[in-house]
C-alpha cells in the first residue's frame, strides 16, 4: 500500500510540476496534501487550472503490482488579498475550502467562501 501511495504521491507532484510557471512554488504540505503558491494568478485562471488537473488526475490510471488504480484530487483554493492578507491566513482558508470540496463528496475543485469556516491569524 505504501509504494502505491508513494507513486500517487509522485504523480502528482509530477503533473503540478509540468504546468508550474517559474514563479510558481509547488511542495507537498503534509502526508498526501500539496500547497501551490500561485503569485498574481487572476482566480477564474487558479480555478480553471485546478480544474484541469482534477481531470486529468482523474483520468490518468496509477498502475502498481500488475493492478490499475484511478485516484481522485480534491482542491481548495484562496485567493489574496480577498481571502486573507498573510501566508498563514491564505493556507487556513485554502485548507477549509478543501475540507469542503472533501464533505461534498471529493473529486472536487472550491474556492472559500464566507460558509467556510474563518481563520484567525494569530
Amino acid at each position: 500500500m505504501k509504494k502505491l501511495v508513494n507513486q500517487v504521491i509522485k504523480q502528482i507532484a509530477q503533473l503540478l510540476q509540468n504546468e508550474a510557471r517559474l514563479e510558481d512554488v509547488v511542495c507537498r504540505f503534509g502526508g498526501e496534501e500539496f500547497l501551490l503558491w500561485l503569485p498574481n494568478m487572476p482566480r477564474t485562471v487558479a480555478l480553471e487550472r485546478a480544474e484541469r488537473w482534477r481531470q486529468t488526475l482523474a483520468g490518468t490510471p496509477i498502475v502498481s503490482g500488475g493492478f490499475e488504480f484511478q485516484v481522485t484530487l480534491s482542491a481548495g483554493i484562496a485567493i489574496y488579498p480577498e481571502h486573507g492578507v498573510s501566508p498563514k491566513i491564505l493556507i487556513g482558508n485554502a485548507d477549509q475550502a478543501l475540507y469542503r470540496a472533501k464533505s461534498e463528496g471529493r473529486n472536487r475543485v472550491v474556492v472559500y467562501s464566507a460558509e467556510d469556516l474563518p481563520q484567525v491569524d494569530a
